[in-house]
Order: C-alpha cells, then structure tokens, then sequence
C-alpha cells in the first residue's frame, strides 16, 4: 500500500507550482568548525524526504524551521510569510509546523481522543461535542477508531504513533515536520504505520518533511528526496532518479550501489585495473555506478559467465551484513557482497588477494558532474 502512494500526489504538485511554496528555506547555523548552509523547499501538498549521514546537520535544520532554534541568517518562509530572519522570530506556537519525532510524546493522563481533541481546540474550535466527534473521526482514519477512550499506557507503541499522527494532522499545520517517526517500532509495526502515514499525508495534502535513515521511507513517503551531507544540500529529486544515479559516495551507500570515479579516453572507460567499454561516454573524467549483485568473486560461481569483466584485487575491508558479508576493495575501490556460505568457505581475511567479475549490463557510466544548484 505504501509503496504506490507517492504516486498518488502529482496534482498536489502541480497546483502548488501555480500558487507558490509552502515552505521556503535558507537555513545557516554556525557552530565551531560545522557550517549548516542548506537551502530547503517544499510546494503545497508536496512531502519532502531528507536524508544525510549522522551529523550532517538533519536535527538542526528541524530546529531552525519549526522555532525551537533561533538563527539570524537566512530566512524560514511558510506560505510566503517569514517567520524567521534578521529581524524577525516568530515563535513555535506562532508558526503553523507541528513536529513529530521517533516519541509519541503523549498526555499521559487524556485519553487518545483528548490528545486529538487538544489539537483541536487549539486551532479554535469551541464546541466540546463537534471537537470530540472531530477527534474520533480523525483516530478512525488512523485504524484506532474503537480505541478512543485508552489512554496511551493502554496502548501499544505502533497505537500510541498513529495517535501521535493524528494529533499532528488535526492541528492543521502549514508543515509537518516528522523526525524518525518510524525508527522506534519493530519492523512489522513499522511498515503498518508507514502504510497508515503515506495514506492519510496523500488524503489530507499535507505539506511535509520527514527526515529518515531507512530509503523504504523515503520512497514510499516522499515525492522528493533531499540529501544533506556535511551541511549542505548534495542532490535533490526524485527518489528514483536519486537512487538510480547517485552524485556522491553517501548517495551510493544508500542505494546499494558502489561509485567509483574514472576516466574515459578512447571509448573506454578505466579505473585502477578495471576497465570497461565506454562508447557513448565522452572523454574525462567520468563514475561507473556498479549495482548491487553485479559484481561476484569469480572462484564462488560454477564457471566463468561468458561477457564477464574479470579483474584482481586487494580486500581492504570486510563487514557482516544479514546474509553473509560486504567485502571492500581496492584499486580501484569495489563492494562485493558473499554470501554466507561462500564467505565460510573462502575464509578471506584483509589484505588477501581476489579475483572479480563484473556483468556490465549492471554498470552505468556518466560524465562527472558537480550537483544541480537548485537548493545548496
């Protein structure tokens, strides 16, 4: 369910490039040695996925945008009014953004439909009765529609999140800024909750950043994805388009792809003692993005595949992964997973000497090119 919901939002983009961005802004926050310089954007309706390395400057940025953070360079501008500026600081329950992170952060002693039902008397409402059915409704849509009168130590984690969500959306923010909302759940309770946010983000047309570690929610989730990485905006685009090409070496990890910096002379394109065929690339210098499975030790298959690229190399590192091992090497610089079973067997170690094979349908070669300046 949640895979496809990103596709669902495309009129909301499009309306939002008639009537402008919803949020609009240029974060710099300097601290010691770490410069935040990230220029961040979202049109109406549009959910925005951020993703960068520890300290990349992520939970600054999430300060900065919802007030908790004051700076005085740059600008936040939500709905084309600033918020935050030289001369201007507006404060958080001023601002129209509502923050979720990895905690529900409850009231313990309300019920879930007094934590919905607080979000909605701020916004206004007087009528004790229209707020509650209001907040029952809005748990319905969340699948707690029978669990209204629990308070959250009645409750499950995955329970007390999807009341969290509600509670978020019935405020009505201009933004929704949510930090890890899933990285505190099990996997299974995770994957419901992420079905249940992409369902009700699309539903509602909010406007949203969310910032994650895991890709499955920045592709399920984000009509964007943004990648921060030593405060400063890398790449942004579409998920796919990120995934398929990354720019840089943290854009590669998450992808599951190795990069690897090259040239092209002559219609081929070389690397250490790799060397591929290269016809359409232009000559210079240009990356080779090797998918994940198209590069094997050549003693672990039943035969040397016809069309293979074989080479040696030097293993420099060596990690456990779910299924056996990701082995590093060098000259140039190549992931290979093993397999549990293989790895048992080779017994490899640093610095051992292997022999590779590369499929080169699995390798894309583009012209080195420094990231699209449309957000720093």
């Amino acid at each position: 369910m949640s895979g496809g919901t990103a596709a669902t939002r495309p009129l909301a983009r499009q309306a939002a490039s008639a009537t402008g961005a919803a949020l609009d802004a240029h974060v710099i926050v300097r601290r010691d040695a770490f410069t935040l310089d990230a220029r961040v954007t979202a049109a109406r309706g549009e959910v925005v996925a951020l993703m960068g390395p520890s300290g990349a400057g992520k939970s600054t940025l999430l300060g900065v945008l919802s007030g908790l953070l004051r700076t005085r360079e740059g600008h936040v501008r939500l709905d084309g009014v600033t918020v935050s500026g030289a001369t201007v600081q507006v404060p958080p329950q001023r601002r129209g953004v509502v923050l979720l992170g990895q905690e529900p952060r409850l009231f313990p002693h309300l019920s879930a439909r007094d934590n919905v039902a607080f979000a909605l008397h701020r916004r206004g409402r007087t009528s004790r009765a229209a707020i509650h059915d209001a907040a029952d409704a809005w748990l319905h849509r969340v699948g707690l529609g029978d669990r209204g009168a629990h308070r959250p130590r009645a409750l499950s984690g995955g329970e007390q999140q999807r009341v969290a969500l509600a509670r978020a959306l019935a405020a009505g923010p201009r933004v929704l800024l949510l930090d890890e909302p899933l990285s505190a759940l099990d996997p299974a309770t995770a994957a419901d909750i992420r079905a249940v946010l992409a369902a009700q983000l699309a539903a509602a047309g909010a406007t949203a950043l969310i910032v994650t570690h895991a890709v499955v929610d920045a592709v399920a989730l984000g009509d964007r994805l943004v990648l921060l990485e030593n405060g400063r905006v890398t790449q942004s685009g579409a998920p796919r388009e990120i995934l398929t090409a990354p720019q840089t070496a943290f854009g590669a990890a998450i992808a599951g792809v190795t990069r690897v910096v090259g040239r092209v002379e002559g219609g081929v394109w070389r690397a250490g003692r790799l060397s591929l065929p290269a016809p359409a690339c232009p000559a210079g210098a240009a990356i080779a993005t090797i998918a994940s499975g198209a590069v094997a030790l050549l003693d672990a298959l039943p035969a040397e595949p016809a069309g293979r690229v074989v080479w040696t190399a030097r293993v420099t590192r060596i990690d456990a992964t779910p299924n056996g091992a990701r082995m590093q090497t060098a000259d140039p610089d190549v992931a290979v997973d093993i397999a549990a079973a293989a790895f048992a067997q080779r017994r490899l170690s640093i610095g051992d000497g292997v022999t590779l094979c590369l499929d080169p349908d699995g390798v894309r070669i583009a012209p080195e090119a420094l990231p699209a300046d449309t957000e720093r």
